[in-house]
């Protein structure tokens, strides 16, 4: 250890330089500490201390002279000011050999490379003093979809305050998604409590968007358009939770872009959609926005006026909305049309006699456009009826339906015939109580029967 002071004829004095040859050829030191106080340290100052491994800078060196250090076992060399000393550096490269370890204080690497940049290198030897050093291994998914780097950072040990900031740079033709840890920002930082992998995971997958949302067949109906290529798509709907959103669907890429819910009940509420795409390696793109089905109430006014109210669409952009009325649910024609200029409501003032049955319709401003959907562009809510049908009330298309004993009977046809109860759940059909229920024969529009007992 160098001291700061000496004693000069009995008297303490301040030590502020190391002379030249101060220590030269001198011996057995292995370790050198010099005090804070020596501000000079003077050419040649330590030159030929053969078995010098370490030495300590102190934090108020401010010019250490060039070639003083001239020996090939110095393996580690502490700077413990923030400022780098002026030729601070270049004196320790000799015979080819230069020091392993340059401990710098936290904070300090850029001072230190900038001032330094011209030697040979420092930049791979440079070491911030602090927490524990701790190797951070980055990766890519695939090399040729990008590269990851540690930005302010030179190699891969960290000490310091142990963070750091990674990067990811995708080639052409790829996007940078998320890291293996689930962060998805880009630069992210690192606080690191150990060695650390992380992967960053890169993709071509595409970002669909919905073009519709409608009602078909008294189910609901996603429209998407056929994009860039992907391995599926998947079909989100809002759960019960407002803004939750549960994977119900996935639809190969070969398949048609549409999708039909037939667990929605648009009789009873309108429904909020999103979709994305998913690649090869079962990487997700970016869920789309939100698409808000329409859903179509009816009430009785005055005079034979029936009055309808329905919740907008969400999700495109449209300026009209069309009215279409029908005596049965498969013979609506448009009857009028208005403004979508915020009102939802309208009243048939010549509405016929008996059952009415009701849809609301928007034209999309852009509808969809790929092959296979650029026919879909209006947008349908669910039909509403004035009509409730009792005991023996319906005879369609050859079909009747009528109840017998607390049991919904259906004649006339060989399809499949669900009943639902109005909270949309399927009921058996046997001993029914009294009350309100909806029959869905095949896949026309389902029918309300209202059960007597």
């Amino acid at each position: 250890m160098i001291p700061d002071s000496v004693f000069y004829y009995g008297t303490k004095v301040p030590l502020t330089r190391i002379g030249q040859f101060a220590l030269a050829n001198c011996g057995g030191i292995t370790s050198i500490y010099i005090s804070d106080g020596i501000r000079t340290i003077e050419q040649e100052a330590f030159c030929f201390v053969d078995s010098l491994v370490s030495i300590s800078f102190p934090t108020t060196a401010d010019t250490i002279c060039s070639y003083h250090v001239n020996i090939d076992l110095l393996d580690t060399v502490t700077f413990r000011s923030s400022i780098p000393p002026v030729r601070g550096v270049t004196y320790m490269y000799h015979n080819g050999h230069f020091p392993s370890v340059i401990n710098i204080p936290c904070g300090s690497y850029d001072e230190y490379y900038t001032l330094y940049a011209y030697a040979n290198p420092p930049q791979n030897h440079l070491h911030e003093q602090g927490s524990p050093d701790y190797y951070v291994h980055l990766a890519c998914n695939y090399d040729e979809r990008g590269s990851v780097t540690i930005q302010e950072q030179q190699g891969n040990f960290i000490s310091c305050d142990s963070s750091c900031i990674i990067t990811a740079t995708a080639n052409g033709g790829y996007r940078f998604m998320y890291w293996s840890n689930g962060s998805t920002a880009n630069p992210d930082t690192l606080f690191l409590n150990g060695d650390t992998t992380v992967t960053a995971i890169f993709s071509n997958v595409p970002d669909p968007q919905i073009c519709m949302v409608s009602v078909q067949d008294n189910h609901n109906m996603v429209v998407w358009d056929n994009g860039e290529p992907c391995n599926i798509y998947r079909v989100y709907r809002e759960g019960v939770v407002a803004g939750e959103y549960e994977a119900i669907a996935e639809i190969h890429y070969d398949s048609l872009p549409i999708f039909i819910d037939s667990a929605s009940r648009p009789m009873t509420r309108s429904y909020r959609y999103r979709i994305s795409a998913l690649d090869y390696d079962s990487i997700e793109g970016a869920i789309s926005p939100v698409h808000k089905t329409m859903h179509l109430s009816i009430s009785q006014g005055l005079s034979g006026r029936w009055n309808l109210q329905w919740t907008p669409y969400e999700g495109a952009e449209y300026t009209t909305y069309i009215i279409y009325r029908g005596t049965t649910a498969d013979s609506l024609e448009q009857i009028d049309i208005m403004p979508a200029d915020g009102n939802t409501s309208y009243t048939d003032e010549t509405a016929p006699d008996g059952d009415v049955f009701y849809q609301v319709g928007i034209v999309m401003a852009n509808g969809c456009t790929s092959a296979e959907t650029k026919s879909a562009s209006i947008s349908r809510s669910n039909i509403a009826t004035n009509g409730t049908v009792g005991i023996r009330d319906i005879n369609a298309d050859g079909i009747s339906i009528y109840s017998d004993g607390g049991h919904i009977v259906v004649k006339g046809t060989t399809d499949e015939v669900r009943v639902f109860d109005m909270v949309g759940r399927s009921v058996h059909n046997e001993a029914l109580p009294a009350g309100v229920y909806m029959v869905k024969i095949g896949e026309r529009p389902a029918h309300k029967v209202v059960v007597i007992r």
